[in-house]
């Protein structure tokens, strides 16, 4: 899958994500969580974990949930999601930085796509399923392992 590809998905996840009722426009909040996850994005990039083809077309774009459910979750293309029952239970910035750093790993080393590729044939239908636990992730922890 190539990384626009890749981009086109997660542009298309996306947009049903910030439909979602439970969707946080929230200019703090969202200054928070940007001012833990931008020095890790960067970081990566010093380490020659993000190439400058997926820093340039990824979307290093995080989206806060309203959900209390303790979750993260990376979408292709550079999209996460973090809710705010996460944001509840960590004790430090330390804490939220780790997980923000564990989702980052899944998009700059690509897992969604390489996952797609060895799918071959299947690739149509696992990519219905992908937007589909995306959405289900959005609404439930519990949903999206069904």
């Amino acid at each position: 899958m190539t990384t626009s590809a890749e981009r086109k998905l997660g542009d298309r996840i996306i947009r049903e994500l910030y439909r979602d009722p439970d969707y946080i426009d929230d200019a703090v909040l969202n200054e928070y969580v940007q001012s833990l996850f931008l020095p890790l994005v960067q970081a990566a990039k010093v380490r020659g974990e993000l190439s400058p083809e997926l820093e340039e077309r990824f979307a290093w774009e995080i989206l806060l949930g309203r959900d209390r459910t303790v979750n993260a979750f990376a979408l292709p293309g550079g999209y996460f999601g973090v809710h705010l029952g996460l944001i509840g239970v960590v004790s430090t910035r330390d804490e939220l930085a780790s997980v923000l750093a564990h989702e980052l790993s899944h998009v700059t080393q690509r897992h969604i796509s390489r996952l797609i590729a060895q799918q071959g044939r299947q690739t149509p239908l696992m990519l219905g399923a992908l937007i589909l636990g995306a959405l289900a992730a959005s609404r439930s922890p519990d949903a999206a392992q069904a």
